[in-house]
């Protein structure tokens, strides 16, 4: 009787340490592309139609603004360009919320040559110019210059890759909300990353739309919807 109390105690003990893994998932990752400026609506992409909204575009950002009202988010993050930072400063405002400035989803991988060698090191140039101080800050310290090494393809796929990692180091198997405002190919290369898709094709983002994605239990992320 003795010896079956102690194979017991033994048993419970091992039972005891074995590891309890952390329950992983549950991240939801909302994605908006910028209101339309008169570059998407010429084509013409010059510094001051990049900076100017079509009067559709107009419209996007007050729809927008009515439309994210029922949502509540963790965290939003904003690419450092004029049009992303001017989409999203209605909402801030209106919500008393703010942004942080995450320079590597800046716009990039436009290109269609996508066989140039890129650069292993990630260029930095002039200080971000921020819409509303109040609203929407720096993320940290290295956050406050703008990234320049969007030479070719592949130097911007890197450029989203560290936001990509930055983003999952903080966010990843977390029950956070997070809204991400930027653009089209950077924004593309970014949700292909999180769906683990290895393609060129880039997803077809829509002006002012919102996109959701839900980490699943195992880590990988699936949509739930785009272009809402």
């Amino acid at each position: 009787m003795r010896n079956r109390f102690v194979l017991l105690a033994i048993i419970l003990v091992f039972a005891g340490c074995k590891k309890v893994e952390e329950p992983k998932g549950g991240l939801e990752v909302f994605f908006i592309r910028h209101a339309e400026t008169i570059a998407n609506l010429t084509g013409e992409h010059n510094e001051k139609n990049l900076k100017l909204f079509s009067v559709d575009g107009l419209d996007q950002i007050l729809k927008l603004k009515k439309s994210l009202k029922d949502y509540k988010f963790d965290n939003i993050i904003v690419s450092p360009l004029w049009r992303t930072q001017k989409t999203i400063l209605p909402f801030l405002s209106a919500n008393s919320l703010h942004a942080e400035v995450w320079p590597e989803f800046t716009e990039c991988c436009w290109q269609e040559e996508k066989d140039i060698e890129g650069s292993d090191s990630i260029k930095t140039g002039a200080v971000i110019e921020i819409a509303d101080s109040q609203l929407i800050k720096y993320r940290d310290a290295e956050s406050h210059y703008e990234i320049f090494n969007t030479n070719n393809y592949k130097d911007g796929v890197n450029q989203v890759k560290k936001g990509f990692e930055l983003f999952m180091d903080r966010f990843g198997n977390t029950n956070k909300k997070v809204l991400l405002v930027g653009h089209f190919h950077s924004g593309s290369a970014f949700l292909k990353m999180l769906l683990g898709k290895d393609s060129d094709e880039n997803l077809e983002l829509e002006n002012a739309k919102i996109s959701h994605l839900i980490q699943n239990k195992n880590g990988t992320f699936k949509i739930n919807y785009l272009n809402k």
